[in-house]
């Protein structure tokens, strides 16, 4: 009883903690919140600490003291994602189940409902023929009013519920579109995340594989982003992800794919590119955010980026491409920064 206890006072005071710092209420960000009330991981509470300290809470701060102290739960974050899109899959396909049968029954009871009136127009016309006077006429033309006054109800009643079918149906398929919207989505820069990564690259591998069209890959990393958190704080961080992402999507093509994959890394798949014109093309994207201005608080900051590029080859996998990538990133950062390398070649 007593642990159920202080378990309901630390989320009383997790769930608020979250709120008054304007952190999404996820399941990443509440147990970094849980946590840091219940004191069990004392370094864990130490950079909570640090992060209110230099100026509050950021998503991208929760989300790097997640990874750092729960990094085996990381990639559980895109299965939790996939598992509730796949919840929302199966939600909606009862609901449109449910309306399909529903519809169906309004249709049998109309098809029921005219049956009916037309045997009673049938009985209307033959009292017509055999009526021999004023006031059976007059009966017989009420009775004919009534049965049509009721098949119109009836219709009505019909199509006011089958508008109000197609309204639920465009309902549900605005669901399911901003189910997989969000599923794919780094929430913060709005760009692809991990998740929609992994899938354009089995896409891309695969097409590769059948018509060895070329294809590349390039992994972006910030340079020297903790020293930006730590120095102006994360909501200062947060911007320069934002701009960045931004700068990398307005240099790509429509059909290249931006993802970020990591707190300050990014991903792009450029499909038609070789390994050369892959080069160019980041390294433009390299001197645009090498000449953007960064202003903070009055003061001047500068901002770089690193980059590795690859070219697909015959047998990749995902990770073969990844680590080719990788490597070449690895060099440009251990060759100064602010530069694009592949193939131990600088640029």
């Amino acid at each position: 009883m007593n642990e159920f206890k202080e378990s309901s006072n630390i989320v009383k005071k997790a769930i608020p903690f979250l709120s008054k710092n304007k952190i999404p209420l996820t399941p990443e960000n509440y147990k970094v919140a849980y946590e840091y009330y219940s004191g069990n991981i004392p370094d864990l509470k130490n950079s909570v600490d640090g992060l209110l300290d230099s100026g509050g809470l950021t998503e991208t701060g929760i989300k790097e003291i997640y990874i750092k102290f729960f990094s085996r739960d990381f990639d559980r974050e895109y299965n939790n994602k996939l598992t509730e899109h796949v919840n929302v899959v199966n939600e909606t396909a009862d609901r449109i189940e449910g309306m399909i049968v529903s519809t169906i029954k309004e249709i049998f009871m109309s098809i029921g409902k005219a049956g009916k009136y037309n045997d009673s127009l049938n009985e209307c016309f033959n009292n017509l023929i055999i009526a021999d006077n004023i006031d059976k006429l007059k009966n017989t033309i009420s009775s004919l009013l009534k049965h049509t006054s009721d098949i119109v109800t009836s219709y009505s009643e019909t199509e006011r519920e089958f508008k109000e079918t197609v309204k639920e149906l465009e309902k549900v398929k605005e669901d399911l579109r901003k189910s997989e919207k969000d599923v794919r989505t780094d929430m913060l820069t709005k760009v692809h995340n991990r998740y929609a990564f992994n899938e354009k690259m089995i896409e891309e591998l695969e097409r590769f594989s059948r018509y060895k069209s070329p294809c590349s890959l390039s992994i972006i990393d910030i340079d020297d982003f903790k020293v930006i958190n730590d120095k102006y704080g994360h909501p200062v961080g947060d911007k320069v992800l934002i701009d960045v992402a931004k700068i990398i999507t307005d240099s790509l093509r429509k059909i290249d794919h931006v993802s970020r994959i990591g707190g300050e890394e990014f991903a792009l798949i450029l499909p038609n590119i070789n390994l050369d014109n892959a080069v160019i093309v980041i390294k433009r994207i390299v001197e645009a955010i090498d000449s953007t201005d960064y202003t903070v608080s009055g003061k001047s900051i500068k901002i770089t980026i690193s980059a590795g590029v690859t070219e697909f080859i015959n047998k990749d996998i995902i990770k073969t491409v990844i680590e080719r990538a990788d490597k070449s990133l690895y060099d440009a950062k251990n060759n100064g920064k602010n530069r694009v390398m592949f193939d131990q070649i600088i640029v």
